[in-house]
């Protein structure tokens, strides 16, 4: 039997084991991004489960980053060890990561700085990084040491995407990161897991990895049922389990007829435009070289209305498109009145838009001025 000193003491241990867990739960919960970029076309799902009392809270991670020009970037990581100091490298690392990454760094790029700064720290942890150009679903990733992703077709086929195998961040064994590049399907959905997920104690990892596929092909429902379904199935409650990080995506087609868009009076907003107007041009059945010469015509609209309009702080830029049995229409419209071009190498806007699309008019009045394109795809021509 304890001695009353021995239990007071194990007692004071549970008591501090429990702050700590639950400090170090507060702590992952605030470090995980709160909400996802507005990204078109794209659906996200995710999930976090700490770790049971056994076991107790982890390093794992997820986020989604906002790159510009029509790409995302999409992370999921778990650093090694359990407790504050797990979570604290966590936070380090998504930092950061998303430094890298806005910076211009490729996925390879990316994965070498954080290993060399992992390595300095003395951690280690693993990481699966990916870059995703929405208009033409070419995914670009790097793994190191973590499990891969899982692509997932509407028709319910599952597979697992593989790559060149590279150890984990901070081990220093891994000289080079080598990128893997495909292109997705339309309506694909993509599943970030870590390895809390499908591994368990005594089980091997393969027959983890082989539930979630057969889980995750048993039908395409809503995103966040099919996260919660994944859940049910591989991780129930009262598992003695990891903690677990679920990053799902899935691609969703925009409105085929008609798009519409409000853009602020700044040219910086023009990037969210032609990355949402390639989404929908490309799902109306656009070529690569249409979709260029489009989304070009529309850009040189709302340059031309951003920088000639008067009063544009009284409203937006507004954008308007139509797909009419294969022949596409748009809109822009501004509140302002014009104004001449400045200087001899300027006013080429008109220009540009005629010679991209079949037809361009102009039509200005006090409340504003509209701008109409109209291109039939080559696809409808008989």
């Amino acid at each position: 039997m304890e001695t009353t000193e021995e239990v007071r003491r194990r007692r004071q241990l549970e008591r501090e084991l429990a702050s700590e867990r639950g400090i170090a739960d507060v702590l992952q919960r605030s470090l995980l991004p709160g909400k996802f970029p507005d990204t078109p076309g794209i659906v996200f799902g995710r999930r976090y489960v700490p770790g049971s009392t056994e076991v107790g809270v982890g390093g794992d991670w997820y986020d989604v980053i906002p790159l510009g020009g029509g790409w995302i970037a999409l992370a999921i990581g778990d650093v090694v060890g359990h407790g504050v100091d797990s979570v604290s490298t966590m936070g380090q690392v998504r930092h950061a990561l998303r430094a890298y990454a806005v910076e211009g760094h490729g996925p390879a790029g990316v994965l070498g700085r954080l290993d060399r700064l992992l390595e300095r720290q003395g951690q280690v942890a693993t990481l699966l990084y990916a870059v995703l150009e929405l208009s033409s679903r070419k995914l670009v990733f790097v793994s190191a040491g973590h499990p891969p992703p899982l692509l997932v077709t509407p028709g319910g086929s599952a597979q697992y995407l593989s790559g060149p195998p590279h150890t984990p961040l901070g081990t220093a064994f891994t000289t080079r990161y080598e990128e893997t590049a495909t292109t997705l399907d339309s309506k694909f959905t993509l599943v970030f897991y870590t390895d809390g997920l499908v591994g368990d104690r005594g089980t091997p990892m393969r027959e983890g990895l082989e539930r979630l596929r057969r889980a995750a092909a048993t039908g395409a429902a809503e995103v966040e049922v099919f996260c919660d379904r994944i859940l049910n199935l591989l991780r129930p409650q009262g598992s003695d389990r990891d903690d677990v990080a679920l990053l799902v995506l899935r691609d969703t087609p925009l409105p085929p007829d008609r798009l519409r868009l409000q853009l602020p009076p700044r040219a910086a907003a023009l990037a969210e435009m032609r990355s949402t107007l390639g989404i929908w041009l490309r799902d109306a059945g656009a070529s690569p070289e249409e979709l260029y010469e489009i989304v070009t015509a529309c850009n040189e609209a709302c340059m031309n209305a951003i920088e000639h309009g008067y009063a544009l702080d009284a409203g937006p830029v507004e954008i308007e498109a139509e797909c009419r049995q294969g022949e596409i229409e748009i809109g822009v419209r501004d509140h302002g009145r014009w104004r001449p071009h400045r200087g001899r190498q300027r006013g080429y806007g008109l220009a540009i838009m005629r010679a991209l699309t079949d037809e361009t008019h102009v039509r200005s009045s006090t409340q504003g001025t509209e701008l109409r394109l109209r291109r039939r795809l080559q696809k409808a021509n008989p």
